[in-house]
């Protein structure tokens, strides 16, 4: 889910900074690279079967970091669209990101399920 998110601060921040932004535009790329680089360690230690919350906790904390960033930068009258964009997308995702971890993250695979379920039950 952050993969997208990420990119998407990612190519913005590269676009933000040609289009000569500055600072706002090197923290929307540095937060994007990191989102999409935290994104892919949670989902190898996903598929490998271990827990992905601390990749996860980090994700909701660059997010959150970056709400704040956003919402500080509208008060100062920074591009208040784009911004107030930016504030609410990442908002949503620090959001979503604490509610996975606090519902216990992401179901486990299909096909380890199904062998867990198979020994754990008795044969009759």
């Amino acid at each position: 889910m952050c993969i997208p998110y990420g990119a998407l601060l990612l190519a913005g921040g590269l676009v933000a900074k040609l289009l000569g932004w500055g600072q706002p535009a090197v923290v929307m790329a540095v937060i994007g690279a990191l989102q999409v680089g935290l994104s892919n360690l949670s989902l190898k230690a996903w598929r490998a079967n271990k827990s992905a919350a601390p990749y996860t906790l980090l994700e909701a904390g660059l997010a959150g970091w970056l709400a704040y960033y956003s919402y500080r930068a509208v008060q100062q009258g920074v591009s208040s669209l784009v911004m107030g964009t930016l504030l609410g997308l990442s908002a949503a995702m620090a959001l979503f990101l604490v509610y996975n971890v606090a519902a216990g993250g992401n179901p486990p695979r299909r096909g380890t399920h199904a062998a867990a379920a198979a020994v754990a039950e008795p044969a009759a």
